[in-house]
């Protein structure tokens, strides 16, 4: 299944992409179309990415947020969070030594915060070999931008804080399993919008699913 499979009318989320895995429903709200470049169509958007192919053939570099270690070791047993689980170790496996990872302070923050403690020591070894990114003045103030422009939620060490340290780092993907506020076809114009006049390049804001053939 690749979730860049879209058709209008069913409101994007990773729930859906689950069931469209699953053959329920049609995921998200536009359509990608695929050639050597991929283009997402709906609701007024026309958003460009690179396809498949074409990031295998770059060296780049994946910050990893924090749902996607989350997701790999979850504790939870309900058919939707097993199925994002299995997705999220075959790209683990099949997927992540192609790339460089990178991480920042907020997931490790974030991680610890967990209940329970084997756990927690579990998703912070999967980052025991991913460089971690500077949070730098100039990161809090692009995270602080993004709150100020509703692009992101106002929480500071939130999501505002992750997309801020792929964009100032210049990191080519921010991988998250966070279909509401992150990887949503629906915000990627409105980020591209505020990253453009900060000067910045706007990273891909992917799941592991659109590496998953």
């Amino acid at each position: 299944m690749d979730v860049r499979s879209f058709t209008a009318g069913t409101p994007f989320s990773l729930r859906n992409a689950v069931r469209h895995a699953a053959g329920e429903v049609d995921a998200g709200c536009g359509a990608w179309k695929d050639s050597n470049w991929s283009t997402f169509e709906g609701r007024g958007l026309s958003i460009r990415a690179p396809d498949y192919s074409q990031i295998l053939d770059m060296k780049q570099r994946i910050y990893i947020e924090t749902s996607i270690p989350s997701s790999y070791y979850t504790l939870r047993a309900d058919e939707e969070s097993r199925t994002v689980m299995n997705w999220t170790r075959r790209w683990w496996s099949e997927t992540a030594p192609n790339f460089t990872l990178v991480t920042g302070p907020p997931v490790i923050a974030e991680l610890r915060q967990g209940a329970c403690a084997a756990a927690t020591e579990q998703r912070l070894s999967l980052l025991n070999d991913a460089e971690l990114l500077d949070t730098t003045d100039h990161v809090r103030e692009v995270a602080n931008i993004y709150i100020k422009k509703r692009v992101m939620p106002k929480d500071p060490n939130g999501d505002a804080l992750h997309l801020a340290l792929a964009s100032a780092h210049r990191v080519d993907v921010l991988l998250t399993w966070n279909c509401q506020h992150l990887a949503n076809p629906n915000k990627m114009e409105h980020i591209r919008r505020v990253n453009h006049e900060l000067g910045l390049p706007m990273p891909l804001l992917m799941t592991p699913l659109n590496y998953l053939s």
